[in-house]
């Protein structure tokens, strides 16, 4: 996130839609001269509650610890950010 700065209620979030398996490694190549967001695809976003869900389990970490889960909420507060994962 190139732009990404600390704001007390919204977080960047970088949407990474399909794409095939040369343009990930692309991506990924274009990534340390912050180049990725100019790929048609990738999406650059600001929110302050989003809701991940997926039809299998998804690997999250949190604080260090991890889980799976199918559905995870994530919201800003005033001075952190909240992940509520739901099986």
């Amino acid at each position: 996130m190139p732009n990404a700065a600390i704001q007390p209620d919204k977080f960047s979030v970088l949407l990474v839609h399909s794409l095939p398996k040369w343009k990930v490694l692309a991506l990924f190549l274009t990534v340390f001269a912050g180049k990725h967001e100019k790929i048609r695809g990738v999406e650059l976003l600001e929110a302050s509650y989003l809701t991940v869900t997926s039809n299998i389990p998804i690997h999250i970490q949190i604080d260090g610890q991890t889980t799976t889960c199918m559905k995870s909420e994530i919201k800003k507060g005033d001075d952190s950010v909240s992940v509520i994962p739901s099986k």
